[in-house]
This record gives C-alpha cells, structure tokens and sequence, in this order.
C-alpha cells in the first residue's frame, strides 16, 4: 500500500519484507502460479469488492490519485481458472492461480472453476 503512488516504471530493490515468493509448475495440460509474500495485509473486505465489479456499463478507469491498478479479481474470476488467496493478518498472503492449457475459448466457458479466500 506504501507503493501505490511509486510509478510503475520505477525499479526498486525488493528487501527483507518485501521480498515476493513466486513458485511456477506445469505440465502438458495444467499450469499454476503461486505468490507469497511477507505483509498479510490482503483484506476480504476489498477482494470481495473487487471481485463483483461489473465493467459492462461503463469502461474500467485507473484511479486518478494513485499510479495503481487493482487486483484484476473480477477478470481471473470470469476466466476459467482456479484462484485461491489465503492470508495470515499481518504475517503472510498467497494467492495461488491454476488453470488447465485451453484449447479453444469456448473451454475457459464451460470448465470447472473455483474462487477462495482464506483470511
């Protein structure tokens, strides 16, 4: 949250807290992608706010008073992958992303899916 109006084009050395875990694996038909990080600041408050936006009526806009985005929540969820967060306040958050190789998009429409907060 203390970065939010770094710009995104700043490099900056990840440190002790900050330093992100981020674990890959995948074989011909699956994938997952696990991030873990130090701050346990994730709040199911906000991931469920996130999650119901509804882009339909209107375009997605960057908030004018920050150089962030949001967690794209809404998109994984709409996308046919599996999505898993899991926080311990204060100590550690990991979100986890699987998702099967489609073939076609029709696929990403009718596959199993499964959206998970544990805080």
């Amino acid at each position: 949250h203390y970065r939010r109006e770094t710009p995104r084009t700043e490099v900056f050395p990840l440190a002790d807290l900050e330093r992100v875990n981020i674990s890959v694996a995948f074989n011909d038909d699956f994938g997952t992608v696990a991030i873990h990080d130090q701050f346990g600041s994730f709040l199911a408050k906000n991931a469920f706010e996130a999650a119901k936006k509804d882009y339909s009526e209107r375009s997605y806009k960057n908030s004018e008073t920050t150089k962030s985005a949001g967690l794209g929540l809404h998109g994984i969820a709409s996308s046919g992958v599996g999505l898993l967060i899991s926080c311990k306040p204060g100590k550690a958050t990991e979100a986890v992303i699987a998702f099967p190789f489609f073939k076609t998009y029709k696929e990403t429409k009718t596959s199993f899916r499964s959206f998970s907060f544990n805080v």
